[in-house]
């Protein structure tokens, strides 16, 4: 018995660590690639609503970031350059921002947390709660690469 609290003290430590160390919540990148590969880039610019540059460009893909239950547009912004960095892009244009509905489940530290207690009570039962919806922030954009100008 003294091993089974052990491990479930263990457990449920990291467990609350884990909480403690999440930001806004779980940000969901969709890249939609539809132009060519490139290196990544060190710098992106960020246009919001229509391009007014001075630089032709190619299309690389379309980037739709979608925040967790607390996240914050900062974050959605910050992830939303990063994945236009990696694929080697120059700036993002047509930037909007929105919201749309998601929910929130159980997720797999709370069955094992449940596990961990059943092993050190067998009359323990966990119910699972049903999911509960909230308003997640949404920034959407276009990849660019600027074309040199011949």
């Amino acid at each position: 018995m003294n091993g089974k609290l052990g491990t479930l003290l263990l457990l449920v430590a990291a467990l609350l660590t884990s909480a403690c160390t999440s930001t806004g919540g779980d940000l969901n990148a969709t890249i939609t690639q539809v132009g060519p590969y490139y290196p990544a880039t060190s710098y992106v610019a960020l246009s919001y609503g229509q391009y007014p540059g001075p630089h032709n460009y190619e299309q690389l893909g379309y980037i739709r970031v979608e925040g967790g239950r607390y996240s914050r547009m900062s974050e959605l912004v910050s992830e939303l350059r990063h994945k236009a960095k990696a694929m080697g892009a120059d700036a993002v244009i047509g930037i909007q921002t929105s919201q749309m509905q998601r929910e929130i489940r159980e997720g797999a530290g709370w069955g094992l947390l449940s596990l961990a207690v059943s092993i050190s009570d067998p009359e323990y039962h966990h119910e699972p709660t049903p999911p509960e919806p909230y308003q997640a922030l949404v920034i959407d954009g276009v990849a660019i690469k600027y074309l040199s100008d011949q």
